[in-house]
C-alpha cells in the first residue's frame, strides 16, 4: 500500500509539472523583455499623434522590437494566453509607428496589431487596456467610426475606475467626435468630468489640439443640467 501511495504522488507530482511546463517556458522565453513590456501589456499612456498622452515611449534599438515580437510569438507556441495575445498587438504596434504608417509595411503591421488584440479579446472580453489600444489600432488606421465607437465605449465600460484610460479614451474620441453617435457621446462626457478633476492642464492640451473647445463646454452644460 505503501509503495502504492508513493507511486500515485509521483504520477500526481510529474502530472502537475507537466501542466505547469508550457507556462513556465512562456514566462522564460519572454523574461529578457518583462522590463520594456511591462507598460505596453498594462498601458498607462499610449502615444498618440495629437500628443494626447502624455509622456515619451522609451528609446529603442532598431532590433529590439523585432525581438519582442518573436519573444511574445515563441511564448504563445507553449501558452495560449491573452495577456501575451496584448503584449504582442502593443509591440506591433510600436513597430508600425515605427515605419510609415501610410505606407504599405505600417498598414501591414497595424493589422497584425488588430488581430493580436482581437485575439486577446476573444480570451479577456473584459480587459479595458486591450478595448482601448483597438480603439487606438482602428484610429490609426483610418478605421469606421463604428468600429473606434465599439472599442471606446467597450474599455469605458469594462474599465470605468481605470484612470489611466480616461485621457487616452478622451482624446481619439474627440479626433473622430462627428462619427460617434449620441450615446456614446454623453458616455465620454463621464470621462471629461473625470479628466478635469483628475488633470485639468493634461485636459486642456486634449482639448486645444483637437480643437473641442465648444463641443466640452456644450458637454460640461449637459452634464451639470
Amino acid at each position: 500500500m505503501r509503495r502504492l501511495n508513493s507511486i500515485v504522488t509521483g504520477l500526481l507530482a510529474a502530472l502537475l509539472i507537466f501542466l505547469a511546463l508550457p507556462r513556465f517556458v512562456g514566462a522564460l522565453v519572454q523574461a529578457p523583455f518583462e522590463p520594456l513590456l511591462a507598460p505596453l501589456v498594462a498601458p498607462a499612456r499610449i502615444a498618440h499623434p495629437a500628443g494626447l498622452a502624455g509622456g515619451a515611449n522609451p528609446a529603442r534599438k532598431p532590433g529590439d522590437i523585432d525581438q519582442e515580437i518573436a519573444s511574445r510569438r515563441t511564448a504563445l507556441e507553449w501558452i495560449d494566453d491573452g495577456r501575451v495575445w496584448r503584449a504582442l498587438g502593443a509591440a506591433q504596434l510600436k513597430k508600425a509607428r515605427a515605419e510609415n504608417l501610410g505606407g504599405t509595411a505600417g498598414r501591414a503591421r497595424l493589422a497584425e496589431a488588430k488581430a493580436s488584440l482581437l485575439e486577446s479579446l476573444k480570451r479577456a472580453p473584459a480587459n479595458p487596456f486591450a478595448w482601448s489600444r483597438l480603439a487606438y489600432v482602428e484610429f490609426l488606421a483610418g478605421g469606421e467610426a463604428p468600429e473606434i465607437e465599439r472599442a471606446l465605449t467597450m474599455s469605458a465600460a469594462t474599465g470605468a475606475l481605470e484612470q489611466r484610460l480616461v485621457f487616452t479614451r478622451l482624446g481619439i474620441a474627440l479626433m473622430v467626435w462627428r462619427g460617434l453617435t449620441e450615446p456614446a457621446r454623453l458616455q465620454m462626457a463621464g470621462d471629461i468630468r473625470t479628466a478635469q478633476r483628475l488633470d485639468p492642464e493634461r485636459l486642456n492640451k486634449i482639448i486645444r489640439r483637437t480643437g473641442s473647445t465648444d463641443i466640452v463646454r456644450r458637454l460640461l452644460r449637459v452634464r451639470g443640467g
